[in-house]
């Protein structure tokens, strides 16, 4: 990797223009705001090859950014299984039962 490459070099990256910003964003993991970046280096790019390779790490980044956790009960348990599991609260027959 030479001196000018960034992290995720590929050969067909020679086309991408080396923009600071979207670069250092990149470096801090800050994925969305660096796809940000590209976009808005992307319109202004009039050359389909390097917009072509702007494209391509603006897609790389947003790749890069970690899936939200689920928040939704996949249908094996209810979804407050959990939550009553963790907060020891009585679970079966007897969770309604007034005494």
């Amino acid at each position: 990797m030479s001196a000018g490459h960034h992290r995720g070099y590929r050969p067909q990256d020679d086309a991408l223009p080396a923009d600071a910003q979207a670069l250092h964003l990149e470096t801090l993991g800050l994925w969305r705001r660096a796809a940000t970046r590209w976009q808005q280096v992307l319109l202004r790019e009039a050359d389909d090859r390097v917009a072509e390779a702007v494209l391509q790490r603006l897609r790389y980044c947003l790749a890069q950014v970690a899936a939200p956790a689920q928040r939704v009960s996949d249908g094996t348990a209810p979804a407050g299984a959990t939550l009553v599991a963790r907060n020891s609260v009585p679970n079966g027959p007897d969770l309604w039962r007034m005494e």
